[in-house]
Parts: C-alpha cells; sequence; structure tokens
C-alpha cells in the first residue's frame, strides 16, 4: 500500500481531468456502429484466448480450466462474447 499522499489540488485535477476523458469517449462510443464495435472487441478479446490457450502454465494440461495464475486471462472470455453478441445484433439501434 502506498503511504504518500496526493496534495488535494492535483487528486482535484485527476479527477476533473478523467472526467473529461470518460465524457470525450462517451460521446465517440455513441457514433461507432455495433458492427465495428463488435468487430474490434472480438479481435481484441481473441488474441487474449489465443494468448491463454497457448501459454500451458494459464491453464490446466489438455484442458481449458484455468490454473490459480490464469484466471485473470481466463475471466476475459466475457469480452469475446459481448464482441460477438454485438456482431450477430442485426436490429441495433446505434448501428448507422
Amino acid at each position: 500500500m502506498c503511504t504518500m499522499r496526493m496534495p488535494v489540488r492535483d487528486l482535484r485535477t485527476r479527477l476533473a481531468r478523467g472526467a473529461f476523458i470518460l465524457h470525450s469517449l462517451g460521446e465517440v462510443a455513441r457514433n461507432v456502429p455495433n458492427t465495428l464495435a463488435g468487430a474490434a472487441l472480438s479481435a481484441f478479446a481473441g488474441k487474449l484466448m489465443t494468448m491463454y490457450l497457448r501459454r500451458p502454465g494459464l491453464h490446466e494440461p489438455h484442458s481449458v480450466w484455468p490454473t490459480p495464475t490464469g484466471i485473470g486471462v481466463s475471466k476475459d472470455v466475457w469480452m469475446l462474447a459481448i464482441g460477438r453478441g454485438l456482431l450477430a445484433d442485426r436490429g441495433g439501434e446505434s448501428d448507422r
């Protein structure tokens, strides 16, 4: 645990910057088609799953069940499911 204390002014500045960045990303994300977002998320998550399956220390031998070391990576499979869902959704409201 870090024992250094951040001055209140610096903390407020960092929070304001973070809020601005999140707001800006939210504005951009509204204009991204579902198919593009789904393709990007599926590609990223697919690479993570490929890494998980190719590294023997992350999963049990001859199995997809994670070892304690691989639990953090194995939980990212939900991103692949969301990406595939966005690709499969043809009637989405934000698809332009």
